[in-house]
């Protein structure tokens, strides 16, 4: 299929880009990797990634500036956090019942990691300070983090929920097309302590992971979007009019949001916009960094929308560590007080042999509608 829904590219704008962390060339000591961002209440934007593909945490940067220029602060966080956090750290916030904010980064416990296996607990660092100083929580041992859950949302009670994935076979660590995940819920008062998880989104030879948590315009639903990782098909939906109580059976999104790690912010004016790696087949900007834009009854109903960004461009190289087209799009979306919207994802950014670096692009979703409607005429 190929969707004749239009196409905004500013990839290769670059007074729009800011490079938080050029990659270098050669092994994996220079690749940057799988960001994820947080803006607090101050105005603060804070950026995690990790160093190599799914490897060690550590590297932290802040912007005071909405993401123009950065400052490294590895050293806020404990020396555990570099020393055996690992895979894909993902940044939330929660507001906690007496109205403070507290910033959390979710990994995978490396020291208590065992590579005959898919099951890793999740670990925590918290900031309670607009993340000037970083602390470590205790694990979560029933929480799988293999991959570090990206699903997070605010109940209607005031507690939070955190999906994730597991493996069904969780003595397996091979991802064969028989090595299937399925997406686990649990919640929390304080984002800290966690209850067991519940499985709550199964699809057989769908191998669902990564999801991302989002609520429907009269908040009364809440929404995943769900990674497909045969990359077979299309991603996948489930939805809750219950608070996570019960689900529907996952269905198939639209080609146009077809895609790996789905993440994205409601605008003002009550559209989506989701950024994510460009999985639907036959798309001809197939592993490339994307933002879709449209309304939420397209999402619930499985329609195109109204048109996607090509944000970044990945250079993609079958043939060099850690190779393939398909090895961008981990994201940061956030609105700024400016009204700019801010995507920050790890890309093949230069066409030579520098590895990953850790880039943002900035633009006004006036400015992609303008352009969307141009390209549609």
């Amino acid at each position: 299929m190929n969707s004749t829904l239009p196409v905004v590219d500013i990839s290769g704008d670059t007074a729009r880009q800011t490079i938080l962390a050029e990659g270098r060339a050669g092994d994996r000591s220079g690749y940057q990797g799988h960001p994820t961002t947080v803006l607090t209440r101050t105005g603060r934007l804070l950026c995690v990634w990790t160093l190599g593909h799914g490897g060690p945490c550590g590297p932290a940067a802040e912007s005071l500036d909405g993401g123009r220029t950065w400052t490294r602060i590895d050293d806020r966080f404990p020396a555990s956090y570099a020393a055996t956090h690992r895979n894909c750290p993902t940044l939330q916030k929660a507001t906690l019942p007496d109205g403070r904010e507290r910033l959390l980064a979710f990994s995978a416990k490396y020291n208590l990691f065992d590579r005959s296996c898919g099951f890793c607990p999740l670990a925590i660092v918290y900031s309670d300070d607009d993340g000037l100083t970083w602390r470590e929580a205790p694990h979560a041992p029933d929480l799988s983090a293999a991959m570090p859950p990206t699903g997070f949302i605010r109940l209607a009670d005031g507690r939070f929920a955190l999906f994730g994935q597991v493996r069904n076979a969780p003595n397996v660590a091979t991802d064969g097309p028989a090595d299937d995940q399925s997406i686990w819920m649990s919640v929390s008062a304080d984002g800290l302590a966690w209850a067991p998880p519940r499985v709550v989104a199964t699809a057989p030879f769908r191998n669902l992971c990564e999801p991302f948590a989002l609520r429907s315009p009269d908040g009364g639903e809440i929404a995943l979007l769900i990674r497909e990782n045969r990359h077979e098909g299309r991603s996948m939906m489930a939805f809750s009019r219950d608070e996570g109580q019960t689900w529907t059976p996952p269905a198939d999104t639209s080609w146009e949001l077809t895609g790996d790690r789905h993440e994205g912010l409601r605008l003002p004016d009550g559209r989506w916009i989701v950024a994510f790696r460009d999985r639907a087949i036959g798309s001809p900007t197939y592993g490339q960094y994307m933002a879709w834009v449209g309304t939420y009854d397209d999402i619930r109903n499985g329609r195109p929308g109204q048109y996607r960004i090509h944000l970044l461009r990945h250079w993609g190289r079958p043939n060099t560590w850690p190779g393939g087209i398909d090895d961008t799009g981990y994201s940061g979306v956030e609105l700024l007080p400016g009204g700019e919207i801010l995507c920050t994802t790890y890309t093949r950014h230069f066409d030579d042999d520098r590895q990953s670096s850790v880039v943002c692009t900035r633009f006004r979703i006036g400015e992609t509608d303008a352009l969307a409607n141009a390209t549609g005429k």
